[in-house]
């Protein structure tokens, strides 16, 4: 697999804008306008190097230090040894059901039976930063809860849009629970650094040291903003202080001592049997500059393939979050790419307006 990075700058320069006026022509200050833009792309094998391990090196390579990566303190819980190994072995049963004995994602909206042929790539325009927050603080979630409750918000309405047949999504709140049909079941694969989240500490090791669960989302897709936001935090509160990231990894690590005959059938019986393959990379919040050129914003993904037709990537960056979706050509077509990210966006702010008529603050809210 290839992980893909692409950084943004932007040169821009500041002219007079002048206006006339009865005593002639009177300065009304400087217009600032975009006259250059430029893209880097980098192109990395993913079994060399994670996210994280580029987002490091990517801070290396800057002109300018990022200082806003504040290690997150872990709190360690305090169990007896009968219970930690009672507990190592039931998540190890779990681990092992969920990757390898688990049943596929049947056919439907959002998966296919045959393999990826053409990839599709678009991202969105960074989505700001404070709104995810103030809706996490304000409901009690973790941002991640945010991001991934919209990110299921608007494969519901793609998914519901292709299974009629329509050209455009359905509008926010127009679905009801049993109206996307053959819905029996629909996972998300979630990917997990293992390396922790301080993109300052350096363990001096390339490598792809990541794990993943498996989160079950079928009876979220139709469920209006808030309830699903309350929902997926359930789901991923049960998950925070699961093991099954790190036993996945220890048990891919194992296969590949099979010999490689044996070991493909076992992956390809494993890799593709989720429907969306998801993950959210944290990076530096100041802007950075790359040899001289400010970064304004970046995005990474991953190509779609195999019968895993969707791999979305959210990356923030400089105080925003950039939405990034690999398609399979023949699930989501180039141009109706801009309209899920619409739709992620009006995720978002129903949660918004909901979370200030908690706050007390005037709303107009609509769609709950």
């Amino acid at each position: 697999w290839d992980l893909y990075f692409m950084y943004f700058n932007d040169e821009v320069e500041e002219e007079e804008e002048e206006e006339e006026g009865r005593e002639g022509v009177q300065k009304q200050g400087k217009k600032t306008k975009i006259v250059r833009k430029t893209c880097l792309v980098y192109r990395f094998d993913h079994g060399l190097m994670d996210g994280v391990t580029i987002m490091r090196a990517f801070l290396k390579a800057a002109d300018n230090e990022d200082l806003s990566m504040i290690k997150a303190k872990k709190v360690k819980e305090r169990r007896g040894m009968l219970t930690r190994a009672a507990t190592l072995l039931v998540e190890t049963g779990r681990a092992l059901q969920s990757a390898f004995f688990s049943p596929w994602d049947p056919a439907g909206p959002l998966k296919n039976k045959e393999y990826v042929e053409r990839t599709n790539l678009a991202w969105s325009k960074p989505v700001s930063l404070k709104r995810v927050k103030y809706v996490a603080n304000v409901m009690n979630v973790s941002v991640n809860d945010v991001l991934l409750a919209c990110l299921s918000g608007m494969y519901g309405r793609l998914a519901y849009m292709r299974q009629e047949g329509s050209k455009t999504l359905p509008p926010l709140g127009s679905m009801k629970p049993g109206d996307i049909k053959d819905l029996r079941q629909l996972n998300f694969v979630m990917w997990v650094s293992l390396r922790g989240l301080d993109l300052h500490r350096d363990d001096g090791q390339m490598g792809n040291k990541i794990g993943c669960v498996y989160l079950p989302v079928e009876s979220k897709l139709e469920l209006p903003p808030v309830e699903r936001l309350l929902e997926t935090n359930r789901i991923t509160t049960k998950m925070k202080n699961s093991v099954q990231p790190g036993l996945y990894y220890a048990i891919m690590n194992l296969l590949g001592c099979l010999p490689p005959i044996i070991l493909k059938y076992v992956y390809m019986g494993s890799a593709f049997k989720a429907t969306v393959s998801a993950s959210n990379l944290p990076g530096p919040q100041t802007k950075l500059v790359l040899r001289g050129f400010p970064v304004s914003s970046l995005a990474s993904f991953t190509r779609a393939q195999g019968t895993l037709g969707f791999f979305s990537l959210l990356v923030s960056y400089n105080g925003g979050v950039t939405v990034g979706i690999s398609s399979d050509e023949k699930l989501l077509k180039r141009e109706e790419m801009g309209a899920c990210f619409d739709a992620y966006d009006e995720e978002l702010t129903a949660l918004e307006e909901y979370c200030k008529g908690k706050a007390g603050e005037s709303t107009t809210t609509k769609v709950l």
